[in-house]
């Protein structure tokens, strides 16, 4: 069964999840060519070779079908890697001859598909990858616009150990070069980049299969007595993708390496003079610096220890990050199927057995943007000083609400005493109503007892008469002088008795009437008074409303740019029962 990173893939985790290493085991496939009277014996995982099938070599996947199982296998999730935010990397070894760059470009000579007309079964792993992958920047564009996200490639060779960028005009014979020489370069990040080569933006899928053609038609090649169409160099393409969500301080870089190595040789087959022999020499020593190198790591020899190892060859310096650190590297050993080739097919079998002890600490990358991080700082800044100045005139409000609250309760007061006052202003309009009813009695009683006494004296002056007679005497006086007589009697008796009383009553009721307006004046000046602190409640409970709308607003805000200090407090609620009070207040009055 593959292990983590192999065809058989588990669920992909997020994007979002920790960026710690994860310890991950190479990736080691065999492909062998198709071939009738093949001298090499292939299963699912398990090669052998015909004259010792007692000697069985197992890998993790064998392919021995076309170039869309191997893409299956290694290709998807090789592309799945580099968009979860992964280092990648896929390299093909083997002799020379053996079908690498068939396996990784496609058809033979220029190596990639061109045109309508071009067989799409034989395209190679490196074509339908920058499709892929240019396919889903794209995509990715169209459902999320404000996502950031850019591809670049730059196409490199070592050629006799000179690093050269096939994606710049070769100069002229014994012309200056336009650009400075490419360098393999340490990061402090203990990345290794590579300085001086052109990276080249990606538009389309299209694009990019354009510019692999022109690296590949810039590679040295020459022809052998082993391959008609023979590298004579490493080409490495490098593809760097980088993402970054909207409000994202955190851009995800993923830089992925496709290396096609130059066949290792023997000189007395190939029969290669001159400049042809130097090429293999040189190929020959920067793959034995790379199996020396993958034999250490394999070990479990530091990069570091190896630093001064893997500077011996600009392959070795430039991979060392893919072969021995942050990455997921998978390696594709190519053999030939023909049994006069069975030494050299014994020999990279054995080479890729060990590759497979490999262990990387693949981690997701993520760099910072110091200037957007200072951005999000400051606007973060800037909302929590909103949400203070919010918080702190909330604060103010409540404590003019408590003094509103203060003064409707004043007012409530003052409107039960001017309750009271109205109602003693009634008691003493019926008290005095009271007491002229009793005045009017009083006079009446004194009118009678003005008529008895006149009666009285008019009997005692003729007593001779009698009482009949003196009676109708009385009433055949004239009538102006009995009047005359009654207002004598009322006038001597009066001031005695109702007029006493009256202008007493007087002077008590004059009295209560003026308390009666004074209080009047004082019920009309709280009324007043109740309907303006009734418009200020209001004003300030509108205030307040807006507020706190504001204050959830900014929360929002501040809730998105997930803070790590204490939240804000949550916003007042004092208005409804000062409203309630308010508006009882207002109909009371």
């Amino acid at each position: 069964m593959p292990v983590d990173g192999g065809p058989q893939r588990g669920p992909r985790r997020p994007a979002s999840a920790a960026s710690a290493p994860r310890d991950v085991r190479m990736q080691v496939a065999v492909r062998v060519r198709p071939d009738a009277d093949s001298a090499v014996l292939v299963d699912a995982t398990d090669v052998s070779l015909a004259s010792k099938k007692d000697v069985v070599y197992s890998f993790d996947q064998v392919f021995s079908g076309g170039q869309e199982e191997v893409y299956a296998a290694y290709g998807k999730p090789m592309m799945d890697d580099a968009v979860d935010g992964y280092n990648t990397c896929l390299f093909a070894y083997g002799q020379t001859g053996s079908g690498k760059t068939y396996t990784l470009l496609g058809m033979p000579g220029a190596g990639l598909p061109a045109g309508a007309d071009a067989d799409a079964a034989a395209h190679g792993l490196l074509p339908r990858f920058l499709e892929d992958v240019a396919a889903y920047r794209q995509r990715k564009m169209v459902q999320n616009p404000a996502m950031q996200i850019t591809l670049a490639m730059s196409v490199l060779e070592i050629y006799n150990e000179d690093l050269r960028d096939l994606l710049r005009p070769k100069p002229a014979d014994g012309a200056k070069p336009a650009a400075p020489p490419c360098l393999v370069q340490d990061q402090e990040t203990k990345e290794t980049v590579v300085s001086g080569a052109a990276e080249i933006p990606i538009d389309s899928g299209e694009h990019a299969l354009s510019l692999l053609r022109m690296g590949v038609a810039s590679r040295q090649t020459a022809a052998t007595d082993m391959n008609d169409v023979s590298s004579r160099s490493h080409m490495i393409v490098l593809v760097t993708l980088k993402q970054r969500q909207p409000d994202s301080a955190a851009t995800t870089v993923s830089n992925i390496r496709f290396v096609d190595l130059a066949g290792s040789e023997c000189l007395a087959r190939t029969k290669a003079e001159g400049m042809r022999r130097v090429e293999g020499s040189h190929i020959n020593q920067s793959l034995l610096a790379l199996g020396k190198a993958l034999n250490q790591f394999a070990a479990g020899t530091s990069k570091e220890v190896m630093k001064g190892m893997l500077r011996e060859s600009k392959l070795t310096h430039l991979l060392s990050e893919n072969f021995g650190g942050n990455s997921k590297t998978r390696m594709l050993a190519m053999v030939s199927p023909l049994a006069a080739n069975e030494q050299q097919t014994a020999s990279t079998l054995s080479y890729a057995l060990r590759a497979k002890n490999i262990t990387l600490h693949a981690k997701l990358n993520r760099r910072t943007d110091a200037g957007r991080v200072q951005q999000l700082e400051k606007a973060l800044h800037e909302t929590k000083a909103e949400v203070e100045r919010l918080v702190q005139e909330a604060s103010q409000q409540q404590e003019k609400l408590t003094d509103i609250e203060e003064q409707l309760t004043q007012a409530a007061a003052a409107r039960a005493s001017l309750e009271e006052l109205r109602q003693e202003e009634e008691l003493h309009a019926e008290e005095v109503e009271d007491l002229t009813l009793k005045e009017a009695a009083a006079l009446q009683r004194a009118l009678h007892l003005v008529r008895a006494a006149e009666e009285a004296g008019a009997t005692a002056a003729d007593p001779a008469q009698p009482p009949a007679k003196r009676r109708r005497t009385k009433v055949l006086a004239p009538k102006r002088e009995v009047e005359q007589q009654v207002q004598r009697k009322i006038s001597t008796t009066q001031p005695t008795t109702a007029e006493l009383t009256q202008e007493y009553l007087k002077g008590d009721l004059q009295q209560e009437v003026l308390k009666v307006e004074a209080t009047e004046q004082r019920r009309q000046a709280a009324v007043r008074g109740n309907h303006a602190l009734q418009s200020e409640v209001a004003r300030l409970q509108n205030e307040l409303r807006a507020a706190k709308a504001e204050n959830v607003s900014l929360r929002g805000l501040l809730d998105k740019a997930k803070p790590n200090d204490s939240a804000p407090p949550p916003p007042l609620s004092m208005a409804g029962p000062v409203a309630v009070r308010g508006e009882r207040g207002a109909a009371e009055a």
